[in-house]
């Protein structure tokens, strides 16, 4: 979903930047979505949960702003790739990377959290954070900014 002729009022604080925002299908991601959006960003909405996704990118565009929904995982260096290079090919630039993808149990201790739980969250929050930035910072418009 992508509204390439919607231009937000001029003098919004991300006006004419481009942001991709990873985990943003729900929580904290969607609701930088909808934030930087209205602040005049094009967004770029990365998560695995393509028909969330999609409904985030539906509610920025019915809002006048520009959305493009990329669905990948940030665990997989392939996918943050293919979702910095459609950022590229749709807007011409990428200025944020806010990778923002999170994974994690509540009420376990962590002396008793399974181990493939425990690798699953140090997959998605410490290692693929580190993807991501690594592969989107090089290909951010200076001045680029990753938040993480």
């Amino acid at each position: 979903m992508l509204n390439k002729g919607a231009e937000r009022e001029a003098g919004g604080l991300l006006s004419g930047k481009v942001a991709m925002i990873t985990g943003a299908s729900s929580g904290i991601g969607a609701a930088a979505a909808r934030l930087f959006a209205a602040e005049g960003a094009a967004v770029v909405l990365m998560a695995r949960r393509e028909d969330r996704l999609k409904k985030v990118a539906h509610e920025i565009v019915a809002s006048g702003g520009r959305a493009l929904v990329a669905p990948g995982d940030v665990v997989f260096a392939e996918d943050v790739g293919r979702v910095v290079g459609a950022a590229l090919d749709a807007f011409g630039r990428l200025d944020v990377a806010f990778n923002n993808a999170g994974w994690g149990t509540v009420g376990t201790d962590l002396h008793e959290t399974d181990d493939a739980v425990f690798e699953q969250v140090m997959d998605v929050n410490v290692r693929g954070r580190g993807t991501a930035c690594a592969i989107s910072f090089p290909r951010c418009s200076p001045p680029g900014r990753v938040l993480s």
